[in-house]
């Protein structure tokens, strides 16, 4: 996330970065929108996996399984996730997602009164969310979801991440052969920023101009370069 221009009067509108192979990136542009992640495929194993309790006690291993991969897998039916995170200079999120820094960062304005933007928690000491399986009706039941969804473990802290939690009904995200997508638009969703890679072997040019015959035509580009004494990336 960029500061605040000293020039300015006001506080610089937060930016959250996509982190992506070029190619991925490239089509997002060209067909204005982000393939929301299913979360029975996300790369984290403890994801919107809670602890079991039953009663009061400790279910046994094969009851917390068995409850855990049927949550998952309910969950799973009707919501994805768009992933993002606050942090444009972190050199992990460049090796990790956006392939050893050959990939492209896509920056968003996010309508958070329009989208539900959440904050990922890291707490410390890790502590997963819990759910209580005495009463499936249970109010608290929402609140547990919700903690479950935003929370991860302190190790992934350096992502700085925030999420938009898709219901992949209520937003009417368009299906393509099992894959759903969020539609870029100017209300919602808006691409303001497109970082290259400081390995990137896409020319700013082409950027500029797939951007353009896109309809995208405030957006900045521009390329990532290594910092000279310091473990970031300088955009």
């Amino acid at each position: 996330m960029y500061p605040p221009s000293s020039t300015s009067t006001s506080p610089r509108k937060p930016v959250y970065y996509r982190f992506m192979p070029a190619k991925w990136a490239l089509k997002s542009i060209e067909t204005q929108q982000l393939r929301v992640g299913r979360l029975a495929e996300l790369n984290d194993p403890f994801e919107f996996l809670p602890g079991i309790e039953v009663f009061g006690l400790v279910a046994p291993p094969d009851v917390v399984l068995e409850q855990q991969d049927k949550f998952k897998q309910d969950l799973n039916r009707i919501h994805g996730v768009l992933s993002f995170s606050s942090k444009a200079g972190e050199p992990t999120l460049w090796s990790h997602y956006a392939d050893s820094h050959k990939g492209i960062a896509l920056g968003f304005d996010i309508a958070t009164q329009l989208l539900l933007l959440e904050e990922v928690d890291y707490p410390d000491p890790p502590k997963r969310p819990t759910i209580h399986l005495n009463n499936p009706d249970d109010p608290a039941l929402r609140t547990y979801i919700h903690k479950l969804m935003t929370t991860k473990a302190l190790g992934w802290r350096i992502e700085s991440e925030y999420r938009i939690l898709v219901h992949l009904a209520l937003l009417g995200c368009p299906c393509e052969n099992g894959d759903y997508f969020l539609p870029m638009n100017h209300d919602r969703l808006v691409l303001v920023e497109v970082i290259l890679g400081c390995k990137c072997a896409v020319d700013e040019d082409y950027v500029d101009q797939t951007l353009k015959q896109r309809g995208f035509n405030s957006v900045r580009v521009l390329r990532a370069k290594l910092s000279i004494d310091k473990f970031e990336v300088e955009c």
